[in-house]
């Protein structure tokens, strides 16, 4: 039961836990606890005077000290400011998430535990993404370099492939592309890794390669990124993927089929790169040059345009193609108002470089100024479907050595350890087993001479 004080007991009050010094102890990044020294309860010699003199009675408020010890589990600590991170940057704080998550992740990198590569490597994603929306990512790539060359010493492959895929989004969003392709050159992606950051390095490297012109690798890799990609979620980075696979397949003369735009909740981003695919398809430069003008703005925030700038050549080539198949004989003129070109010198130069690239089967005649189409042949007796049976070859071996890779094996010295345990068990079943059979045989002897007087 609780019995109110009298009116001569002085009452000590001690703070409650969050009126201390050092603030709210959650904030403080890992490796910062907090540790609290005994509360003193004792009163000044006012106190007694005053209550001894008949005054009122005092109250004092004993200060607390707030210290600092180790925590015991640090990690939930760093899962914490993990999230506290993501709401900076969800919130559009993106300062504060700048200096938070530097803060956290140098507290993080001072205690060394195996236990924090998992959280420690989605820091350094946020930590990057936090810079990289303040615009600042070229000052902390040092710092990336550094973590990535520790995680390859650690051999923390988590933190291997979120900091190169980081490194990676830096140098490809500055354009430095020669300074990405060298990184990838001299790196090795970790195998036992997640899809997730495998579809990430798999696009970044297609990207690449689609600058540097190689687009079939550019192809392949980008296709695979778009398989390794959650299907029921990512939807901004399968939208992304397949924005750039359309470009690049329309580089390599081939058109996307019709159902790649009709995915689900992707119709819309689509829809310029749509308008492009017919105007490449048409061989239309006027339409091509009006889609390219309205959609200016799509393509240069997704990265795009200056691949969408080299369709130029491609429109052409589609219009030439189409010309050659529909007459026999067709003067340079004619070519050069039907493709809208500058001039017939020009065109004329346009259909010499076709011919030699095997774009069109034809022949140019300079001195009268036509282009002559060569008779057409079947298909099947070309070298065509040899070439599209070798395509799919590869693309079946190449699923398969991935699915090679992918298996687990047991280790050598696991089975010659088990190899020798199981000798060991059958020497001791057969020692065992003789032992026995020679205390029977003891045991029939000593009966035989018993019953023998």
């Amino acid at each position: 039961s609780y019995a109110p004080p009298k009116k001569d007991e002085t009452i000590a009050t001690a703070p409650t836990p969050m009126e201390t010094e050092d603030g709210d102890a959650a904030s403080k990044p890992v490796g910062e606890a907090n540790e609290r020294a005994p509360m003193d309860t004792s009163t000044e010699s006012k106190t007694d005077a005053a209550a001894a003199s008949g005054g009122a009675p005092a109250v004092k408020t004993a200060p607390m000290v707030v210290k600092l010890v180790p925590s015991t589990l640090p990690e939930v600590a760093a899962y914490l400011q993990l999230y506290a991170v993501c709401m900076q940057i969800d919130s559009k704080q993106y300062g504060a998430a700048v200096s938070y998550s530097t803060e956290v992740l140098k507290a993080a990198s001072e205690l060394n535990r195996r236990t924090l590569d998992e959280i420690r490597a989605r820091l350094y994603f946020f930590y990057a993404r936090a810079h990289e929306l303040v615009d600042s990512s070229k000052l902390i790539r040092s710092n990336l370099l550094s973590a990535y060359r520790t995680a390859v010493l650690h051999h923390d492959h988590n933190g291997q492939a979120t900091l190169l895929n980081a490194l990676l989004r830096s140098y490809v969003n500055a354009n430095l592309y020669d300074q990405a392709d060298k990184l990838v050159s001299k790196t090795q992606f970790p195998e036992t890794r997640s899809n997730n950051q495998f579809a990430r390095y798999l696009y970044y490297i297609g990207r690449i390669r689609a600058v540097q012109l190689d687009y079939s690798e550019s192809f392949t890799c980008l296709e695979q990124a778009m398989r390794k990609a959650p299907q029921n979620g990512a939807l901004g980075f399968r939208t992304l993927v397949q924005k750039l696979i359309v470009i690049v397949q329309l580089l390599t003369g081939e058109i996307p089929s019709r159902d790649v735009f009709r995915q689900p909740k992707m119709t819309a981003a689509l829809a310029p790169y749509f308008a492009i695919t017919k105007a490449v398809r048409d061989g239309d430069l006027a339409n091509f040059s009006q889609v390219v003008h309205a959609s200016e703005a799509a393509f240069i925030r997704d990265g795009t345009m200056t691949l969408v700038g080299r369709l130029r050549q491609n429109v052409i080539k589609a219009g030439l193609r189409k010309i050659n198949t529909c007459y026999s004989k067709i003067s340079i003129e004619d070519v050069c108002a039907r493709l809208k070109l500058e001039s017939p010198q020009d065109a004329e130069f346009v259909i010499a470089k076709s011919i030699r690239d095997g774009v069109v089967d034809a022949v140019v005649n300079h001195e009268r100024g036509y282009m002559s189409s060569n008779e057409f042949f079947d298909t099947y007796a070309t070298i065509e479907p040899s070439n599209a049976f070798h395509s799919r070859i590869a693309f079946c071996l190449s699923i398969y050595n991935d699915a090679v890779c992918a298996m687990r094996f047991p280790d050598k010295q696991d089975d010659l350890e088990n190899t020798k345990a199981h000798r060991e068990r059958l020497k001791e079943e057969q020692e065992l087993a003789q032992t026995l059979a020679d205390d029977d045989d003891d045991e029939d002897d000593s009966n035989e001479g018993t019953s023998n007087p």
